[in-house]
């Protein structure tokens, strides 16, 4: 921002905000999601969220600790 409309904009004692809803968002598929959950939750099931950042197809590990000379053998549960 221009250093001029800065000190302008403080002056008149105004700050840019973010805005609370997500530029892509979409009312009409938020409107059909929400109108779903509402019958699942109607018809008994329990709504359970996850997030996918806990879990992983595969685990690979590109460096660790083993003594000098030694492969490095690890297991991962």
């Amino acid at each position: 921002m221009n250093m001029g409309i800065f000190h302008a904009l403080k002056r008149l004692e105004i700050s840019q905000k973010k805005t609370l809803e997500h530029p892509k968002a979409c009312p009409m598929k938020r409107a059909i999601y929400q109108h779903k959950l509402d019958r699942f939750i109607q018809q008994g099931y329990r709504i359970i969220y996850i997030d996918e950042s806990g879990f992983e197809s595969q685990t690979i590990r590109s460096h660790d600790y083993a003594p000098i000379g030694k492969p490095c053998i690890d297991r991962y549960n």
